[in-house]
């Protein structure tokens, strides 16, 4: 296909999940979606969406984002996905969300300041307002900010949170969770 001939554009789909397609190697790279209006369409996955990176179920209701290739002579459709939302879950189902992280510093200057029981807090707060799977935690060296300690710093995708208290750790994360994808 030609790309003079081509136009892209984002997509949103929403419908019945069929199953899995995969190619002639025999790799899931597709899936299969019933849309409202009652069309059977074939949609390329990003590896990152790929099994076993997800798990749905024939006959569940997915809403699908994309890009979608256009043939102006052909008027061939060529979708691929970038993410999959379940429509009957909550937010806390989204697949292909990027997984938070929380570096906590465990130098002796940090651990003097509470370092210990800011951890045990922070994990207890996220277990409790059930975060604890959507984040992973790390123990770092120095992190040049001693006067402030303890220290922890929530990466959210590309942004970098400075942040002393557990709640404000997990309050953060909870409006990342909600505000993912904004629709």
């Amino acid at each position: 296909m030609s790309e003079k001939h081509e136009q892209k554009s984002e997509f949103v789909l929403e419908g019945q999940f069929l199953g899995f397609v995969d190619d002639t190697l025999g790799k899931i790279k597709y899936i299969r979606l019933l849309t409202i209006s009652g069309d059977n369409v074939q949609i390329k996955l990003k590896k990152q969406l790929r099994p076993p990176a997800i798990s749905l179920i024939p006959g569940e209701k997915i809403r699908v984002f994309g890009i979608n290739t256009s043939n102006y002579y052909t008027g061939e459709n060529k979708f691929k996905a970038y993410q999959i939302m379940p429509l009957n879950n909550d937010f806390k189902q989204l697949i292909n969300l990027p997984k938070a992280k929380i570096l906590v510093c465990q130098k002796s200057g940090c651990g003097k300041r509470g370092g210990k029981s800011f951890l045990w807090e922070l994990q207890k707060i996220l277990q409790e307002r059930g975060l604890l799977e959507y984040v992973s935690i790390e123990y770092t060296g120095c992190q040049k900010r001693c006067s402030q300690a303890p220290n922890g710093i929530l990466q959210l995708g590309n942004q970098q949170y400075n942040l002393t208290q557990p709640q404000a750790i997990a309050s953060f994360l909870e409006n990342y969770i909600n505000a993912y994808p904004n629709n």
